[in-house]
């Protein structure tokens, strides 16, 4: 297993712990004094054992890394065990950028990852660098939007109920009626009257010329005769006083 060494100012120490923090969850080991020195072990000799044992030697860069004499050693020590014959160039340097800073001379020439605003990203990088990929995040469970509910459905209109037909017996009974009150001169009663005849039969074409023809002798000497037809007052002149005549044979010819 690859193991790492981790350099940084102890001003830098809540980010070098999350750093190995995420590292070791991706089953990573290394140096990391916070962790590795215990009381009573030789720090400088420990840190020596640590360099030497490393693959990948991590040096935290930041203002106070570059200004930290300690930090500055490390690297130095790092750098001259990478360059010994027999070690294949271990370990091997991937200096971190934590915070704006100019680099050590030193490692000026080497390629960084910067990890200033772009932790997640720079992490997956780093880890890339150790042979370990990262799995994309699983994704999220659709939220099921909640259905609006839809208004309420304005009621139904009731049916009009029924009106029962009359019978022909009683038809001509409002007819003769309408025209006593016709021969008095009560046109308007008249044609309520007969209207309403009409309008029990169901039968709200024959109501204009009924009632056409029941008028037929006023509007023939030159009348306008106002009638009713259910929807409002209407003028009707009738100009052919014949109809009149004609009324009770179309009665019959219709009611068969």
């Amino acid at each position: 297993m690859t193991k790492f060494f981790i350099t940084h100012s102890w001003k830098d120490i809540e980010f070098a712990k999350r750093l190995c923090d995420d590292l070791r969850k991706y089953g990573l080991e290394g140096f990391f004094d916070a962790y590795s020195i215990r009381p009573g072990d030789d720090i400088a000799g420990r840190i020596a054992r640590g360099l030497e044992e490393c693959e990948v030697y991590l040096p935290l860069l930041s203002p106070a890394a570059v200004q930290s004499k300690w930090c500055e050693l490390e690297i130095n020590a790092a750098i001259h065990l990478s360059l010994e014959q027999g070690r294949g160039g271990k370990p091997r340097i991937i200096p971190l950028i934590i915070a704006p800073c100019t680099l050590p001379t030193l490692l000026r020439g080497r390629l960084y990852i910067n990890f200033h605003q772009h932790y997640d990203d720079a992490l997956k990088q780093l880890l890339a660098e150790f042979g370990v990929t990262v799995p994309p995040p699983a994704p999220a469970h659709p939220t099921h939007a909640t259905p609006t509910a839809e208004p309420p459905k304005p009621a139904p209109t009731p049916p009009r109920p029924a009106i029962p037909a009359l019978s022909r017996d009683e038809l001509v009974h409002l007819y003769n009626e309408a025209r006593a009150l016709q021969s008095e001169g009560n046109l308007r009663d008249a044609a309520a009257l007969f209207g309403h005849a009409v309008h029990k039969k169901g039968k709200a074409d024959r109501a204009q010329s009924f009632r056409q023809n029941l008028f037929a002798e006023q509007a023939g000497k030159g009348h306008q005769v106002i009638v009713s037809d259910g929807t409002g007052e209407k003028n009707i002149h009738v100009l052919l006083a014949e109809k009149g005549a004609l009324l009770r044979a179309r009665w019959d010819v219709q009611s068969a």
